[in-house]
């Protein structure tokens, strides 16, 4: 090979050995992981705390709700004893994560019918009472609206309602026994 070849190949050589070495158990492309994880993006948990959801919380405007980018809405109602309610049916991903209740245009109330969302200890809907007993210890159980919910000291301002309770229901014991699951959580707010 002529020396002028030898010297246009010489910056090339260079570059590529100054790549820093991969990681041990990286991916080509330097991330650690298979491809299909790299490509795959990252959702968020959304956390339920005593008064928000993720981005929504209560006290919020219709508009402020629906101005959520990581959200889209849906107009809906709320049918309690007989009464309707407006409200927003929140969706992320394509996927139903709960519905937002509105009250003179503020959201009073989220329902979460979601796995996906969690409180901080990890609870979450589709969790049997048992399971919820192990993370809140004993609750109360309380009944209205149709539903039979438990209230723990450890989680004001939510309620963890059972799907197929008996409605007479008064003990957490007795969902246990039944081997009730949490059907939705109530984001109520803290009382005053």
């Amino acid at each position: 090979m002529k020396r002028a070849h030898l010297l246009f190949l010489l910056p090339i050589v260079a570059v590529a050995c100054s790549r820093p070495a991969p990681e041990p158990g990286a991916s080509e492309n330097g991330h650690n992981g298979t491809a299909a994880e790299d490509a795959a993006p990252t959702v968020e948990t959304l956390m339920i705390e005593s008064e928000s959801v993720g981005p929504l919380r209560l006290g919020m405007s219709r508009t402020e709700v629906e101005s959520v980018e990581t959200m889209t809405f849906m107009p809906t109602e709320v049918v309690l004893e007989g009464q309707k309610t407006p409200a927003l049916r929140a969706m992320r991903n394509g996927k139903p994560v709960g519905t937002v209740e509105l009250d003179d245009g503020k959201a009073s109330r989220i329902r979460i019918d979601s796995p996906e969302a969690k409180t901080a200890k990890g609870a979450h809907v589709g969790m049997t009472a048992k399971e919820l007993q192990a993370v809140h210890g004993t609750g109360k159980v309380v009944t209205g609206e149709g539903n039979v919910c438990a209230l723990f000291d450890d989680a004001p301002g939510l309620s963890f309602c059972f799907r197929d309770a008996k409605p007479d229901t008064k003990e957490l014991s007795e969902l246990v026994e039944s081997e009730a699951t949490v059907g939705e959580i109530l984001v109520v707010g803290k009382a005053d």
